[in-house]
């Protein structure tokens, strides 16, 4: 982690801190839980991301139809 992480992906990099320290208390000592848990975390923005798209395009193709329609 160096400080372009934290400038172009705060996100990323505060969710790694957040898996590591809660409250200001340790929570997460295990390198692999919380490399476990940021992957997961990874999926699962993928695949929000990829509905978005999906609903995006099908949102886009309704309001050309509707405009040939009319």
């Amino acid at each position: 982690m160096c400080e372009l992480d934290i400038i172009f992906n705060f996100e990323k990099a505060y969710f790694i801190f957040d898996e590591f320290i809660l409250g200001g208390e340790i929570q997460e000592t295990s390198k692999k839980s919380v490399l476990k848990a940021i992957n997961d975390q990874d999926v699962i923005q993928e695949v929000n991301f990829l509905i978005f798209q999906k609903n995006k395009l099908f949102t886009h193709i309704y309001k050309y139809n509707s405009k040939r329609i009319l």
